[in-house]
């Protein structure tokens, strides 16, 4: 590497992959404040960013982005640990701390959801930073005025919308059905990601991270939900339709998957208010966008166990919306 480099301090297990291949040539996709976006195929996307918020699979963190940055449709290289910007800079990656999302067993002793517990952290966190815009102001416990432009309001009749649609049990009507539902929020709002977006990445992710530390195996076509996204994905920018298909798998950026897996854990309310305090701090809405879709979500599984306890007596689902929801 020819030019000054940046030393990468954390990179994602997705950018470590790409990093440890040959080199080969990539093209910049997007430059913006804090973050660089390369794209070397259409689900191959990685960013470059000095905000550990932005932690993901796909991320490589930087103690400071260098200037000037790299404007779109320039070309770059990834490879052999190293990734160059022509002769502008460059970032050193062999020597950063790889990061994995961390992943509780519960199967054990069954997944916990507290749905009161998690709307009085998110109310507390409402009255620390307000929520600007987005779909927050559909959560009837918040007190959020409708004071935003004529895209807000009617990001928030979408939403409306959406939130009776994604807080019906997901087995009573298939999720895939519900997310086919919910396809006018794919691409609402503005941004890289826009509101309806991180709605619904949010809500995808929850419903697949309590499968995945429970063990529990719904009847959902998650295969099915992926092609669907893909077929959907030019209502949304290249950028945010990776980020949505990611969440439909499992993965998600650093805050959004600590604040799902908080909740779906024992841990105590002042983590679980310091997650959420993490997530709600990302960019205008985005954060508070993921906190709705995670709340309807819980909804809804809290829906499905407590109707599959009500209809089969035998069923060992411990259901309580107040205490508990076990899902084994």
């Amino acid at each position: 590497m020819t030019q000054a480099a940046q030393q990468a301090t954390t990179i994602g297990a997705m950018a470590q992959e790409a990093l440890a291949l040959e080199r080969h040539a990539w093209r910049v996709l997007a430059s913006v404040s804090g973050a660089i976006y390369i794209q070397r195929a259409p689900n191959r996307l990685l960013w470059i960013t000095d905000r550990e918020s932005a932690l993901h699979s796909r991320a490589i963190v930087v103690r400071e982005m260098s200037s000037p940055l790299p404007s779109a449709g320039s070309a770059c290289y990834l490879g052999h640990g190293e990734l160059g910007f022509n002769d502008s800079w460059g970032v050193d990656c062999q020597y950063a701390f790889c990061w994995f999302p961390d992943w509780c067993d519960f199967t054990s002793q069954g997944v916990i959801l507290d749905l009161d517990r998690v709307e009085a952290v998110l109310a507390a966190v409402a009255r620390l930073s307000r929520p600007q815009g987005g779909m927050a102001g559909v959560l009837p416990f918040l007190d959020v005025a409708d004071d935003g432009d004529g895209i807000e309001r009617g990001i928030f009749r979408a939403a409306c919308v959406a939130i009776r649609t994604c807080q019906q049990p997901a087995e009573d009507i298939n999720l895939l059905d519900i997310v086919k539902g919910c396809r006018g929020l794919i691409g609402l709002g503005s941004g890289l990601t826009p509101s309806g977006d991180d709605f619904l990445a949010a809500y995808l992710f929850t419903h697949r991270a309590s499968e995945i530390v429970s063990g529990y195996r719904s009847n959902t076509d998650w295969e099915g939900i992926r092609t669907w996204l893909q077929n959907e994905s030019c209502r949304t920018n290249a950028i945010s339709s990776t980020l949505l298909l990611d969440c439909a798998e499992g993965v998600a950026a650093a805050p959004l998957h600590d604040f799902v897996h908080a909740v779906l854990s024992e841990v105590s309310l002042d983590e679980l208010m310091t997650r959420a305090r993490r997530l709600a701090g990302i960019g205008h809405s985005s954060g508070w966008d993921m906190l709705t879709g995670v709340h309807a979500a819980i909804v809804s599984l809290t829906h499905l166990k407590r109707d599959a306890v009500a209809s089969d007596g035998a069923n060992r689902h411990a259901v309580c919306r107040k205490e508990v929801l076990r899902v084994w």
